[in-house]
């Protein structure tokens, strides 16, 4: 057994290896299925990217041991779909598990410059609301929900972020999308 299995074996033995080892296939596939969406005529993702499996690792471990932290602390066996969404997609958001593994060219730099900023931030929020609301982002949506989807990636990118924040986000988009729209008043 590795050093690192033996200092996480608390989370095995409360999660069981094949729960934490369906996570990290469930993290890896959604990084690499994520960047899959953004591969267009002049950029192949894959040339460009790779998920790092050591961080992907991490991302999982670290799920865990929040987890198990707020079930021992809230007295429960099971987390909603919510607190899954917004655990793994802080993760992502903080350990950054996608890699730059070629540099592009000036010309492939300049026409994908928004995807090459903040491609961490973006797998995140991609893994949100994949676990949140079952839905893929990045593909034609409305004009709100893209502005949704730009300040959440600016806010993982440049403010202080927690798990229990993003819970309050897909709280308040749940809310804001199941209810009707009030009228704003001058």
């Amino acid at each position: 057994m590795s050093p690192l299995a033996k200092s996480y074996q608390y989370l095995i033995d409360e999660f069981s290896e094949e729960k934490l080892e369906s996570r990290f296939q469930f993290i890896q596939y959604e990084c690499l299925d994520i960047l899959k969406r953004f591969n267009s005529e002049t950029l192949d993702t894959s040339i460009y990217f790779d998920v790092s499996g050591s961080i992907v690792q991490d991302i999982v471990i670290n799920y865990f041991a929040d987890i198990d932290r707020l079930k021992k602390f809230h007295g429960i066996n099971k987390v909603n779909s919510i607190k899954i969404a917004s655990y793994s997609s802080y993760w992502v958001s903080k350990l950054k598990p996608i890699q730059l593994i070629k540099k592009p060219n000036r010309e492939i730099r300049n026409q994908h410059r928004r995807l090459f900023s903040k491609i961490n931030e973006k797998v995140a929020l991609g893994i949100m609301f994949g676990i949140a609301f079952d839905q893929k982002v990045f593909h034609e949506t409305d004009q709100e929900t893209t502005i949704l989807y730009k300040a959440i990636i600016y806010s993982l990118a440049y403010r202080t972020i927690t798990p229990q924040s993003l819970d309050l986000m897909i709280q308040a988009h749940i809310s804001h999308t199941t209810s009707p729209q009030r009228n704003m008043i001058d």
